[in-house]
Parts: structure tokens; sequence; C-alpha cells
């Protein structure tokens, strides 16, 4: 009885670490990238209804050397830069490398719109890059104060 109940216990406590190291969704300290993409499209800091991208374009987008295991990409159907970006890697390295490509995108984007539309150039100027854990994100939104709120009140 005692050796039975001892084997249970060692599975039970094998199984509980298991569930602890596999986790689910974004990594401790990382933006989920649903859940992120969601409340920031909820919060009505968009000018217009932004449409997702297809998780093949999302390397050549924003020129990232490492694919993301976790996206939400978010792009205008229109003329304007309005887009939201989340991206969780499997190392710290990498979500650095993408912060740097994300923040050279939005120089890019305002190099490009500065001659054909010019009034998405304060859209750029509040862009929102961060880093948390091995994610980061990118919000080029109409209100970033508004998109600021969305993520200040999520729970990281």
């Amino acid at each position: 009885m005692m050796k039975k109940l001892f084997s249970l216990c060692v599975a039970l406590a094998f199984t509980l670490i298991l569930a602890a190291c596999s986790g689910g969704g974004a990594p401790a300290g990382a933006y989920d990238p649903d859940a992120t993409a969601q409340a920031l499209l909820d919060s009505g800091a968009f000018s217009e209804a932004l449409e997702a991208l297809d998780a093949d374009l999302i390397s050549s987008l924003y020129g990232l050397e490492s694919q993301p295991e976790a996206a939400a990409v978010y792009t205008s159907t229109g003329a304007t830069a309005e887009e939201i970006a989340v991206l969780v890697f499997s190392t710290q390295e990498e979500a650095d490398d993408a912060r740097k490509a994300l923040e050279a995108r939005v120089s890019d984007q305002k190099d490009a719109c500065e001659g054909y539309l010019p009034a998405e150039l304060p859209k750029l100027e509040q862009a929102i890059v961060k880093e948390s854990g091995s994610s980061v994100l990118l919000v080029v939104a109409n209100d970033s104060q508004a998109a600021q709120a969305a993520l200040d009140g999520l729970a990281q």
C-alpha cells in the first residue's frame, strides 16, 4: 500500500512539474499576441479597421532573421500607416533583434510617408515599440494615448 501511495505521489509531482514547465500562451513576462492585439483593436485607437496579416508574411514584412514562435499582426487596409505587431520569440536575443527591426520599420515608414502621406507622420512619430521578456510589439495608431492605455490595462 505504501509503495502504491509513493508511486502515485511521484507521478502527481512529475505531472505538476511538466505542467508548470510547458505553460501555455506567451512565456513569462512576454506579451500574449492574441490578447494584446485584441485589447489594442478594441481600444478605439485606430481610424480604420485593421486586417490580420498572414503569418507567412511576417518575417519578410519586418525583415526578421528569426520566425516568431507566436504572432499577431494587423495592418491597414487603406492609405494609413496604422498597424499592430505582437511577436514572441524563443530567446531574448531574437526579441532584441526584432525590436531593432520594428524600429527600422517605423523609420522606413516615416521616410516613405514624408512625400506622399504627410498626414501619417504624427502617427509614426508616436509609434509604440516595446520589448517585454522574449516578445516585442509595434503599435502605430491614430490615438497613441488610447493604445498606451490599452497596453497599461493588460496584466503581464
